[in-house]
């Protein structure tokens, strides 16, 4: 069986973004931050009794950073064009994560970008992100060591 993601050494990572591999230029700073929603929430009853119930929510925001010379820039910025010209929620792509070793594995079938970055003309440009939008279900991502640092 052959491997369907692209691998680049850019910190010993394979990130494919909205079905695009991702291999120049990330942000030193910060390349990929993720924000997971809270797997439980606590009901607290009159008399006191606490019941825990799984939220079930799998809507995980995720933004990419780039530096400013990144093409990888050019690549997300055409799927964010394509999708809004195909309207109706059609551009919508996978999402890929693996750590060099395979600590961390993150693996989504729908994921899309939500907002292109903010930019100014006449000053030096700076970093550039991406903010997407993906659903993540229990069990489709183990997040433990990381390389990126």
């Amino acid at each position: 069986m052959s491997n369907r993601f692209a691998h680049f050494n850019i910190r010993e990572c394979t990130c494919i973004a909205v079905g695009v591999p991702l291999d120049d230029g990330p942000d030193t700073d910060a390349w990929l931050q993720f924000t997971f929603p809270p797997n439980w929430e606590i009901e607290k009853g009159g008399d006191g009794l606490l019941v825990r119930c799984r939220t079930n929510d799998s809507e995980v925001k995720c933004k990419i950073g780039f530096k400013s010379y990144s093409t990888d820039i050019d690549k997300l910025w055409a799927v964010a064009i394509a999708d809004l010209q195909a309207g109706g929620g059609a551009g919508v792509g996978r999402f890929f994560f693996k750590d060099n070793n395979g600590t961390t594995v993150i693996s989504s079938s729908r994921h899309w970008i939500d907002k292109t970055p903010d930019f100014q003309i006449g000053t030096k440009r700076g970093n550039m992100v991406f903010d997407t939008t993906m659903v993540l279900d229990a069990g489709s991502y183990f997040i433990g060591g990381n390389s990126v640092t």
